[in-house]
């Protein structure tokens, strides 16, 4: 349960719908945050740096995560956001002045109505800027949160105009990335 008030089957409302599917959407919200910066370690080894609780509140799996950032396949923006000036479309390179950083900043997915964070959804920005490769991760894990039966999905991103341009070729390039099955395929 993250969220006593959002539909989740089973927990809050019954596991098998039979009328009113559209009364139980799951609506996430997603967005980044560049304040919140990690230095690098003094120490060279990285077996000393372990997590306090890995994978467990709302961080993501560690490894899970820096499997996907390897493998994940990341499309080059053709230009420039025409929709409005978003820092984090726009400026998503690492010009090295980030390079004595371990992250440069956090995102997450969180329930849209009452802004209680999905559990397992909060990404660290390692490359610099909020790509879509660290959302797509999060807003995946946001939406198969507790979601079994639910059969609509309202992602609300400030840059989703973005965003879901590629969304569907990422999913496919990335083969550790999906939404549930019962949410039908994104338009």
């Amino acid at each position: 349960l993250f969220c006593a008030a959002c539909p989740q089957p089973g927990i809050n409302m019954p596991a098998e719908l039979t009328c009113c599917r559209w009364l139980y959407r799951r609506s996430i919200a997603a967005d980044g945050f560049f304040s919140a910066d990690h230095l690098k370690a003094a120490s060279k080894s990285s077996s000393l740096d372990v997590p306090l609780s890995n994978g467990e509140g709302y961080m993501t799996e560690r490894s899970a995560y820096e499997k996907h950032l390897n493998t994940a396949t990341e499309y080059p923006q053709a230009s420039k956001s025409t929709c409005h000036q978003h820092r984090s479309v726009n400026n998503t390179q690492d010009k090295g002045k980030n390079q004595h950083k371990d992250c440069t900043g956090i995102g997450a997915a969180c329930c849209a109505r009452h802004t209680c964070i999905v559990p397992g959804s909060v990404v660290d920005f390692v490359k610099g800027g909020e790509r879509q490769m660290y959302m797509d991760y999060s807003i995946c894990k946001g939406s198969s949160f507790n979601s079994q039966e639910l059969q609509s999905l309202l992602i609300i991103y400030d840059v989703c105009c973005q965003w879901r341009k590629r969304f569907q070729d990422r999913l496919a390039a990335n083969k550790g990335l999906s939404l549930p099955d019962s949410f039908p395929q994104m338009e």
